[in-house]
């Protein structure tokens, strides 16, 4: 688990080797990242919307040949509610690519976009290295439950 970042001077030449793009507003901001246009994502290529879409512009979302979320009911709501107007439907949400009912992945080259709209997630993510460091540190109370 790598819960430390690294920052990079994110232009075209930087992303060559663009598999991975994890856009945050505080990441966007503090380098100036610019998706207005398409073509930052390398084929195969996986990105995370942590602040729903609000770095992704039609043209780079139209990129991606699969969305999906951690949950389709909660993507719809806030579709809705404004968000999402020009990201594609999710083809899957996470419980059925883990349970094998969908596929998600199908082919390496696919750019792959991921809508996760709970912070759920990221806590469960991140939860087993918070909880050895303050073991580590002897920090924390127990609580009883």
């Amino acid at each position: 688990m790598v819960l430390a970042t690294r920052q990079f001077g994110m232009n075209r030449g930087a992303m060559s080797d663009g598999r991975f793009l994890y856009l945050s507003r505080a990441n966007v901001e503090a380098v100036g990242l610019d998706l207005k246009t398409g073509g930052w994502l390398q084929p195969g290529a996986f990105a995370s919307a942590v602040d729903f879409d609000s770095y992704w512009s039609p043209a780079a979302l139209a990129e991606f040949d699969k969305v999906t979320t951690d949950d389709h009911a909660q993507f719809q709501y806030y579709k809705t509610a404004g968000y999402f107007q020009h990201t594609p439907d999710p083809c899957a949400d996470l419980g059925e690519i883990v349970a094998g009912t969908n596929p998600g992945r199908e082919r390496a080259g696919e750019r792959t976009l991921a809508v996760n709209l709970g912070l759920a997630l990221e806590d469960m993510a991140v939860a087993p290295e918070i909880f050895r460091r303050a073991r580590e540190r002897g920090l924390g109370t127990w609580l009883p439950l």
